[in-house]
């Protein structure tokens, strides 16, 4: 006996129901990757690496390093999108043989905001700001001092479409910190605040 086209297709989805628990994640990134491009994405989820640097005074600056993080983005206009985003981040001294210098380890989270500006064949230029707070731990000679404050990234970037529903991009930030507080900022003898920081970071996004 044989099946008509549209019965095929209305049970397709009974199939997929089918689908291990397990699998779920791996099931979404691959269907968003063949919906058709006239659907309307309204999720965005990405994972990015590069690198940060955080400056202070001596003896207390630090070197660039390599961070990585994750983000996820949700459509609020057309062209304006708002989520999370977590960054983590080792650096090192600048100088290790000055006394008084440390290593330092980094934990941002926060939220940012993306003014997206289409441009010719899936390229996308945009502009984004946001707010994170970040916790900081210093391993000095002696005790471990942590710390926190609010960084204020301000970038823009350039991203290109290369498969369906994938976007690779290039993001170059200026991330100030501000507010700052805890033992390591605070107490005598205090570390020098790492108020300037600049970041220059790769994004992979899914669109969902």
């Amino acid at each position: 006996m044989q099946v008509s086209p549209s019965l095929r297709f209305a049970r397709r989805p009974a199939g997929r129901a089918r689908i291990p628990i397990a699998l779920l994640p791996l099931a979404l990134v691959q269907s968003s990757a063949l919906l058709p491009r006239s659907a309307s994405a309204m999720f965005h989820a990405g994972a990015l690496a590069g690198m940060i640097e955080r400056s202070a005074s001596d003896p207390n600056d630090l070197a660039p390093g390599v961070g990585y993080g994750v983000h996820g983005d949700l459509d609020l206009l057309p062209l304006l999108r708002l989520g999370p985003y977590y960054l983590h981040y080792a650096l090192s001294a600048a100088d290790g043989a000055q006394p008084g210098a440390a290593d330092a380890r980094f934990d941002v989270l926060g939220l940012r905001t993306r003014l997206t500006l289409p441009l010719a064949a899936g390229t996308r230029a945009f502009f984004h700001m946001g707010a994170g707070c970040t916790w900081a731990r210093y391993t000095p000679a002696g005790p471990d001092r942590s710390g926190r404050f609010l960084e204020v990234p301000i970038g823009v970037g350039i991203g290109q479409e290369v498969l369906e529903r994938l976007e690779l991009s290039l993001d170059v930030a200026y991330r100030p910190g501000l507010a700052f507080a805890g033992d390591a900022f605070g107490d005598a003898p205090a570390i020098s605040r790492p108020g300037f920081g600049w970041s220059v970071l790769f994004d992979a996004t899914v669109d969902f």
